[in-house]
């Protein structure tokens, strides 16, 4: 099949939703986030009106760093998208100020298509103080310039369609002027346009041709670990009882199980009341009768085993019934902590239906629903159901016990204020305070409080919740903070999360101009590099050599340290045999200015 080649270029401002319309034109997902461009390019194969097109998607860089760079994209562009956002006046202004004067000086006979984009903030800000352009407002500007006007968005992917089929109809037109012009003189942002007959191939052309300057290369992507949220507790629950306080016991020779009241608490209504109540009494509750056959409670230490639950206030015993098996029951318990009751690959069916029955005297209505799933096509779906109970388990006990002193045998003192916390937690979710509360630290044997030194109380607190939870606030405190506390107590997801955040926060920093960020990214690196921040300094350094020309330009490349220089130059963005080249074009091109003015080819 013969495609005919179309070369296409969006500007605009930085942060007017350029990528996402490529993106969402070609994959038909929206990406989410802000993805500032350096320069990149690539190409989709698309049928329109019965023909072929390869178009050449060219997107830039909008802020006013790249003013210099950006015209070296624009050579044999047969249609330019001249964006802007439509909640956005500046942007809108700019369209006039700004891009046609750049796009009128370097290409006035390439076609250019006035584009509103993020069409759905309209709707959005109808009844806010914002002021976004009307439809009217950029169609009499599009017929002032004497542009063709279409809007969309690229979030509902509501008129992208049309604008790229707008896009392509008028490059696939456009056949270049049979001139050739020059405008070099001495610059680099010569511009000369040769003949071209629509669909020929580039390499046919006449005259010196600029070197095609390549893309600056994807951002490496920050991986966010996978939870562990169900596997650390799934270790209190599996033979760890020292900081137990409960015992479940069972008729015949059963061995006894321990749980803790702080987790049983935040998974099952039943143990909620049972624990959280304002009465507590040696007595089983009627309700309960078909599950207990005897409750007793007592002080740590008179009625437990030797060592048991130290630490806690009150402790429990539980009597079970008799037509509850330890077997069946300790899938109860390990479905409570993790949220799947830890079935065999092949489970005998027998079993799996007494642990259904068993489930649902203690009303645990999605265990059901996994031991139905077992044995039948739902059996995918547990995991998911898994997933799920997880983020309910971590939302009770952030509710009833993230600094709260309801069950708490544990403080911290963080700038000057009483931080409390539950022992079993910070063991089950945390290697280190596991090992400081285990007795290799101080903290571990006489003391209950222990002071949190160089650290702001929101920080703490922040890495407190994702360990009580497994998530972080990380949209409200300052996520470099947390990343250092969580480098400092072992938390690896932590520290990607943060790295996450992170990356996204420069994106927005530098929406508009990268120039009055550099130092703070190189320092950044620096950072990452001391916290184990290995994901956030592979990013930096990408960053850094992908706007090199920037950096240079502020002088602050000096702060970079050891094999951070050396990756830098290798990586840098444009590379240095593109200058090269770039440097011998411009040769030529003067060359051919020593002659008699620029003729016709």
């Amino acid at each position: 099949m013969n495609y005919q080649n179309v070369k296409l270029v969006v500007v605009g401002d930085g942060g007017v939703g350029k990528s996402a319309f490529l993106i969402t034109a070609t994959t038909n997902a929206f990406p989410g986030e802000y993805i500032p461009t350096v320069f990149d390019n690539y190409s989709s194969n698309i049928m329109l009106d019965g023909k072929a097109y390869n178009v050449g998607l060219w997107d830039t860089a909008g802020q006013e760093d790249y003013d210099r760079l950006r015209p070296l994209s624009y050579p044999m562009t047969d249609v330019f998208l001249v964006c802007f956002d439509i909640g956005s006046r500046t942007s809108f202004e700019n369209i006039e100020s700004k891009w046609l004067p750049e796009l009128n000086h370097h290409m006035p006979e390439t076609p250019k298509i006035l584009v509103g984009n993020k069409r759905d903030l309209r709707s959005a800000q109808q009844n806010t103080s914002r002021d976004p352009i009307t439809y009217e407002e950029g169609k009499a500007l599009a017929k002032r310039l004497g542009m063709q006007y279409l809007e969309n968005s690229s979030l509902t992917q509501d008129g992208v369609k049309d604008v790229m089929s707008a896009a392509i109809r008028v490059g696939a037109g456009h056949v270049q002027a049979n001139t050739f012009t020059c405008r070099c003189q001495g610059s680099r942002f010569c511009i000369h346009k040769v003949w071209r007959k629509s669909g020929q191939s580039k390499k046919a052309d006449l005259g010196p041709q600029p070197p095609i300057m390549p893309p600056a290369g994807q951002a490496p992507w920050i991986e966010v670990m996978t939870s562990t949220f169900a596997d650390d507790w799934k270790k209190m629950v599996l033979g760890n009882d020292d900081s137990a306080d409960v015992k479940f016991t069972f008729s015949g020779n059963a061995p006894t199980l321990h749980a803790h009241q702080t987790i049983l608490s935040a998974a099952s209504p039943i143990f909620r009341e049972l624990f959280l109540g304002s009465k507590k009494v040696n007595a089983v509750p009627r309700k309960y009768q078909a599950i207990f056959s005897d409750i007793s409670w007592s002080i740590a230490g008179n009625n437990f085993d030797s060592g048991k639950a130290k630490n806690s206030t009150e402790l429990v015993e539980f009597q079970l019934c008799s037509d509850i098996s330890c077997e069946s029951f300790e899938k109860i318990l390990q479905f409570l902590y993790t949220g799947l009751p830890g079935f065999s690959e092949i489970e005998d069916s027998d079993f799996v239906l007494d642990v259904k029955k068993t489930a649902a005297k203690f009303h645990l209505s999605w265990l059901e629903q996994v031991c139905e799933n077992k044995f039948g096509e739902d059996v995918y779906l547990n995991p998911s159901i898994g997933t799920y109970l997880n983020d309910e388990t971590g939302a009770k006990l952030k509710s009833l016990f993230f600094n709260k002193s309801q069950l708490c045998d544990f403080r911290f003192r963080v700038d000057g204020q009483v931080v409390f916390a539950h022992k079993v937690v910070l063991m089950a979710r945390c290697d280190v305070m596991a090992a400081m509360l285990g007795g290799r630290f101080k903290e571990g044997k006489t003391e209950n409080e222990t002071p949190i030194l160089d650290a702001s109380l929101a920080a703490f607190l922040a890495v407190l919740e994702y360990i009580y939870t497994d998530h972080a606030p990380l949209e409200t405190v300052d996520p470099l903070e947390v990343l250092v506390l969580a480098d400092r107590f072992g938390l690896p997801r932590l520290v990607t999360l943060c790295e996450l955040y992170i990356t996204k926060r420069v994106d927005r920093m530098i929406q508009k101009k990268v120039a009055d960020s550099t130092s703070d990214v190189i320092n950044l690196l620096n950072m990452a590099q001391v916290y184990n921040a290995d994901q956030l300094a592979q990013w930096c350094r990408h960053f850094i050599a992908s706007n090199y020309s920037v950096f240079e330009s502020t002088g602050d490349l000096h702060l970079l340290q050891g094999d951070d220089v050396d990756f830098v130059q290798e990586n840098r963005w444009p590379p240095l045999s593109y200058i090269r080249e770039l440097e011998e074009y411009e040769a030529k091109m003067n060359e051919m200015g020593k002659g008699d003015k620029c003729s016709v080819m």
